[in-house]
């Protein structure tokens, strides 16, 4: 009950019912206004893709379940590199444009409206099956679902009032003026777009790299980007160890499998280290899951799973490669689909069957979890790193936070002590 009457839930029911009622009344002008209110989704979703939106959470993220990033961060929210909601932009940008300037009894504003509509409407049923295959829902993919059911309504209707049909003369539809500003408009808005995501990779590449010519922040402000950790760090020597084992400066990371942060910080943290040997990182299991961590209630089992059949990787050498496909592939952690990745990573298949049977499968990952409860993990990714401050490990502000005390230390500076560990808000 608390969802349906979420804020964020009754603007995507409002503005759905004002939508149709528009189209009602008035076809074309119902078309402009679902196409704005399909083309908002659309822009906030693409903006949230961005690392610097990462920083909060979405307005339309409400619990574990209606959450708008899990979606719009999983493998399929990209076609060919692209978020799809930068070409979902741009579509109802053109689409919007081209109804604003035509005519009410344009018969070409309603075809490319319907005809359109059917390729998005097909293609949303496919999202729709992905959002539910991840155990996730997205209000805004939501709210773009029945905008594309609400155009092709529209659409489909406005060719009767007009009377024209969904095939009529096709050869001068794609000459049409609706279908050239459509078009253009949707060219011009992911040529943009696509401009600023490339920028924003290659920024988001550029800021992994240590720089120890960087002149250090001064002491009140790298004092902002870390703290003490709230309890100890202890490692068991079992850990994962991605780079070299004798690197300076080491970072633990505790995440967990079926976390969309996690997934985007495991492209960064490899990343950093392909730049920065003299980084090594250390990766501890934080299942959300109760079913194999003591500090949580009670999940679907599934995210234990994920972190037993990484830790089956581990035994196989294999760690990091399942991670990879772990990560790419969230919510599908069915035990037919952890061994189809299995097979994929290279893994012996009998093998990986017993050992996600063993006792001390479970144990191991039940003990990472505790280690993480010990070090006061409230969210993950969380990481911590040691060797700015000698063997004593700090908890940086995530890894932005890491490569500042790294610079500054690599540069010599006076490093300041870590600030104390505060609790979060209803953490004690």
């Amino acid at each position: 009950m608390d969802a349906i009457l979420n804020p964020v839930a009754l603007g995507v029911l409002i503005g759905a019912v004002a939508c149709g009622a528009v189209i009602f009344r008035s076809t074309r002008w119902g078309i402009v206004l679902t196409s704005l209110y399909a083309l908002g989704a659309n822009a906030y979703l693409f903006k949230r893709k961005f690392a610097s939106a990462q920083e909060t959470d979405a307005i339309c993220n409400v619990s574990d379940t209606i959450n708008c990033d899990v979606v719009n961060n999983s493998a399929a929210s990209e076609m060919f590199g692209v978020p799809i909601t930068l070409l979902g932009a741009g579509f109802f940008a053109g689409l919007l444009l081209a109804a604003f300037l035509a005519k009410d009894d344009d018969k070409k504003i309603f075809q490319a409206t319907a005809l359109f509509s059917i390729l998005n409407v097909v293609y949303s049923a496919y999202l729709g099956l992905q959002a539910y295959q991840l155990g996730a829902v997205c209000l805004f993919c939501i709210a773009i679902y029945i905008a594309n059911l609400l155009l092709l309504w529209g659409g489909l209707k406005g060719l009767k009032e007009a009377g024209g049909t969904l095939f009529e003369d096709l050869g001068k539809f794609f000459g049409s003026t609706a279908f050239m500003v459509i078009t253009v408009v949707f060219g011009l808005v992911v040529l943009m777009g696509g401009t600023a995501w490339t920028t924003e990779q290659a920024r988001l590449h550029s800021s992994l790299d240590v720089d120890p010519t960087r002149k250090p922040l001064p002491t009140e402000e790298l004092e902002r980007v870390f703290h003490a950790p709230g309890g100890p760090v202890r490692l068991d020597g079992t850990e994962p160890v991605y780079g070299d084992p004798d690197a300076p400066y080491m970072l633990v990371e505790w995440a967990d499998y079926g976390c969309p942060h996690c997934a985007r910080a495991a492209v960064e943290l490899k990343r950093l280290l392909a730049d920065n040997p003299q980084i090594q990182l250390r990766f501890k299991v934080f299942p959300l899951d109760g079913k194999c961590n003591p500090a949580l209630q009670p999940g679907d089992g599934t995210r234990c799973d994920a972190a037993k059949a990484a830790e089956c990787g581990h035994a196989q050498g294999k760690f990091w490669e399942m991670q990879e496909l772990l990560f790419k592939n969230q919510g599908y952690f069915a035990l037919d689909e952890l061994r189809h990745m299995a097979g994929q990573a290279g893994l012996d298949l009998p093998t990986f069957d017993a050992c996600m049977t063993d006792p001390a499968t479970e144990a191991a990952v039940i003990a990472d979890a505790k280690a993480g409860d010990d070090a006061k993990i409230f969210g993950t990714p969380t990481i911590f790193l040691q060797g700015t401050h000698g063997s004593s490990f700090v908890q940086p502000e995530g890894i932005p936070g890491a490569l500042r005390l790294i610079e500054a230390h690599s540069a010599g500076a006076n490093m300041p002590e870590p600030p104390p560990w505060k609790p979060p808000p209803g953490m004690h």
